[in-house]
């Protein structure tokens, strides 16, 4: 499948797009499907489509980026890390920072109305709300991924999961799916 989308600028200051793909992915197998080039070479329909969502999402990163580092500059970013157990088998993602709740409810107000002058407090919030919906959501075992059948879903309320944050904040979460 898709593996990267980056853009560069020409000498001449052409922003040139390129889209990095696994040929080896089994997307590639069926040779059946949705055209991506017309027989003149151009863009198909819907690859041009999804050509252009690439090309907002790109333009966008910036603004993210800039945004990320408002609440980095805030002193609201930390790092976490969440070990998930799959039965006979421990997986880590590491490498990734959350805002730290308890460092945003300390700010005084003048820092907080700062980030909200800003325009950042819709991606905290967005973050948090996020990692909430992930400690309750299908990782933690909430809510069962979804089946082939029609079968309602099931919810276990049996998980406390105040008892799988470790200390420093990361997350350590049993799986079964």
């Amino acid at each position: 499948g898709l593996t990267e989308v980056s853009d560069s600028k020409d000498a001449d200051g052409t922003t040139r797009y390129t889209l990095c793909v696994d040929p080896t992915s089994h997307e590639f197998t069926d040779l059946e499907g949705v055209l991506v080039f017309q027989p003149d070479g151009e863009l198909a329909p819907a690859a041009k489509k999804k050509a252009d969502l690439a090309h907002k999402l790109l333009a966008r990163s910036a603004l993210t980026k800039a945004m990320i580092k408002g609440i980095e500059d805030a002193g609201l970013l930390v790092p976490r890390s969440i070990k998930l157990n799959l039965g006979l088998e421990t997986r880590q993602i590491q490498g990734f920072r959350v805002v730290d709740e308890k460092k945003l409810n300390t700010m005084s107000d003048e820092e907080f109305v700062s980030l909200r002058n800003k325009g950042l407090l819709p991606l905290v919030y967005a973050q948090l709300m996020s990692m909430s919906n992930f400690r309750q959501g299908i990782l933690a075992g909430q809510v069962k991924a979804p089946s082939t059948t029609n079968a309602p879903k099931q919810k276990k309320s049996d998980i406390d999961l105040d008892t799988y944050w470790i200390d420093d904040g990361d997350l350590d979460l049993p799986y079964d799916a």
